[in-house]
């Protein structure tokens, strides 16, 4: 097949890799190989650590020190960075839906 342009080779390239771009950007964004990325998921039993999930998966961070957390699915990771990490509100949240 015959690309008009680099640009277009490129783009059609990353989606027939997604892996790859996956592992590459865990490993330039939070230094993480992918056996690390693969032994953390199985410390935490296969999913997102806080509701188990499987879905959409990304690696947690702490936006002050950069360290890595774990790992949660988007929905989780969305909700923490909502809340902007701060366990008093996330304790508050929990009261308030129960």
């Amino acid at each position: 097949t015959l690309f008009r342009s680099r640009a277009e080779y490129m783009r059609k390239w990353r989606e027939e890799h997604p892996d790859y771009r996956r592992a590459y950007h865990r490993k330039t964004r939070y230094g993480l190989t992918e056996e690390q990325y693969e032994q953390m998921l199985a410390d935490q039993g296969g999913g997102c650590q806080v509701c188990l999930s499987t879905e959409r998966l990304c690696v947690d961070h702490d936006h002050k020190t950069g360290r890595v957390r774990g790992i949660l699915c988007n929905g989780c990771n969305i909700a923490l960075g909502g809340v902007q990490d701060d366990p008093v509100r996330l304790r508050r949240l929990a009261d308030y839906v129960e």
